[in-house]
């Protein structure tokens, strides 16, 4: 694990306007993503704290968390996610996964590991699918969630499609049986959801289905076993090195004499990369780069 110099935030000053770093947290089942931030909140005593992608309280797994000056990073991280769920196969329920009150039954006992291994070469590539009701999207001027906590009735042809990439969809196991059981690995697109994922999955075998276990095991580049646990972070927190999430990016390092340019908001000599990650000679992040008629422009300077 990186140290608190690895990412330019020095453990005693947490609490300073100049915090600066990333954190990879292993969100436990049970509590919502907001209450994993209120938490780092708590534990780093800076209120400037964001995440770059949402789990559902039920889902586990990873969570990468911007620390200060870093929040202004986030859209520049890679975005792809990776998860590991389990699909329910003859059993829908109207939340789309195992929180949720069964509204149709069925029986999968016909279902094989050929027929699922077909269905899900439907899904690889762009696909088109409908966030779930409890969702966070707007709808008619309110979240989806909202809608569903009131017991409204909403038509599905008002939850607008979206478009959403799948890189990778394969059965690890399969259970077969009046419910049977798929367990897949999913690499996707941010923005995707598993839950309409399996629900969709399920439309495709002609059997109602539901998400029934979700792990998220990759985000932003940032693989679960360089996360820690709650528990570890709230009593030592440890910081993830800028490169496994900038990796993306080409390093330049820069003199101190350009550092000052570039926080006069000038360019400086260069422009040969689109997007630029520049240290100083002391391996800090000082700034992104773009180029602009063969020079170097400042995006973003910390």
């Amino acid at each position: 694990m990186a140290t608190g110099s690895e990412t330019g935030l020095d453990p005693v000053e947490q609490g300073d306007a100049s915090a600066f770093g990333f954190l990879g947290i292993l969100k436990p089942c049970g509590i919502s993503s907001h209450d994993l931030v209120a938490c780092a909140r708590r534990t780093l005593g800076i209120r400037r704290v964001g995440h770059t992608g949402t789990l559902d309280p039920a889902a586990a797994g990873v969570m990468v968390l911007a620390v200060g000056k870093a929040t202004r990073l986030i859209s520049l991280l890679p975005s792809d996610k990776a998860y590991v769920a389990e699909v329910c196969f003859g059993v829908a329920t109207d939340t789309a996964d195992a929180e949720g009150v069964p509204v149709a039954l069925a029986s999968a006992a016909g279902l094989d590991v050929a027929r699922v291994e077909h269905a899900l070469a439907q899904f690889c590539g762009v696909i088109e699918q409908r966030p779930p009701l409890t969702s966070a999207v707007h709808v008619r001027g309110r979240r989806l969630y909202e809608w569903a906590r009131e017991g409204s009735s909403l038509p599905e042809t008002d939850i607008p499609v979206r478009r959403v990439a799948i890189h990778a969809l394969r059965l690890l196991s399969f259970t077969p049986g009046e419910t049977a059981i798929a367990r897949l690995y999913v690499r996707c697109a941010a923005g995707t959801y598993i839950r309409s994922l399996a629900v969709d999955i399920g439309r495709a075998l002609g059997l109602p289905a539901c998400l029934t276990f979700l792990l998220r095991t990759e985000a932003n580049a940032v693989v679960i076993d360089a996360t820690q646990t709650v528990e570890d972070f709230t009593a030592a927190p440890e910081w993830l090195p800028h490169a496994m999430l900038l990796a993306h990016l080409p390093e330049l390092v820069i003199s101190a004499e350009q550092n000052r340019d570039l926080r006069l908001g000038r360019r400086i000599v260069g422009g040969e990369l689109p997007l630029t990650r520049a240290y100083d000679d002391q391996g800090k992040l000082v700034a992104v780069l773009k180029s602009v008629d063969r020079m170097y422009q400042p995006t973003l300077v910390f």
